[in-house]
Order: C-alpha cells, then structure tokens, then sequence
C-alpha cells in the first residue's frame, strides 16, 4: 500500500494600495502564519506573544531542516490560507501584541504585526464554522487534536 503525501502551507497574495503582497516568503516571518501561532501558542500552551515571536527562529530553522527540504516530494498541496482570516485573527490577538514594552527585541516585530492587521477590519470569530482549519488557531474546533 502506498502512502499519499500532502503538503499543507500558507500562501496568501494582498492588494494593498496598489501593490501586491505576497505572503508566501519562507525565510521572512509570514503575516498569517505567526500571527496564529501567537494566538494558538497563547490558548494552549499559555506562552505570551513575546515569547512565541522571541522562539520563531528556532521554528524557522526546523522547517527549513525538516519541512522545506520534503515540500516537492508531496503528491499534492493544499493552500490553507482563507481570505477573511486576517480580520478574525485580529480580533482575537491585537490585545495580545500591544503591550509590548519598546526596549525589547521583540517589539519591533509585534509593532510590524499590529501595522499590517490594522488594514483588516475586525471579524468576529463566532461566524467561523466549527469546521473550519482556522478552530485550529481559535478553538472550538469540531475536530480533535
């Protein structure tokens, strides 16, 4: 029996004044990607956005070892990315990245966060089906992990 090989990733394009984003840089921290793992980190695991963005290096460096190297030899990808995600995950996390204090290392990136969210209006996550990979990030998810 053969096994089927997917691989899931984040790629998301914008059209912001004119000009095209596109998220999908695997060495430069990834907009959708950080901020739900600062959400996810902070539900489940009590870690402070601080901490989860201080860490993302040693994250970047597994994917690059255990990850990126394997992404070709799927048999199929799936793009996760959602259009209306940023505008729930704002809504969930800005409280999370504002009271970073301005002589850390970290606040740089917390402030980059918040400057690109605020181009998003706010969605309220209880319109998010419980279905939807994005519980994933917010809970109430119908699946287990």
């Amino acid at each position: 029996m053969r096994t089927f090989h997917l691989y899931i990733f984040y790629a998301k394009s914008f059209f912001l004044q004119q000009v095209v984003i596109i998220l999908n840089e695997p060495s430069a921290l990834v907009i959708g990607d950080d901020f739900g793992r600062i959400i996810r980190d902070h539900k489940y695991r009590g870690t402070s956005a601080m901490e989860t963005i201080r860490r993302w290096p040693s994250v970047r460096r597994g994917e690059e070892r255990w990850i990126f190297p394997y992404q070709e030899n799927a048999d199929s990808t799936f793009n996760s990315s959602l259009i209306f995600e940023l505008g729930v995950m704002r809504e969930y996390g800005e409280g999370l990245l504002k009271n970073f204090p301005r002589d850390t290392p970290e606040y740089a990136e917390a402030y980059r966060l918040m400057k690109f969210l605020s181009y998003f209006a706010p969605i309220p996550g209880r319109d998010i089906p419980p279905t939807s990979l994005l519980r994933e990030f917010l809970g109430g998810s119908s699946f287990h992990y």
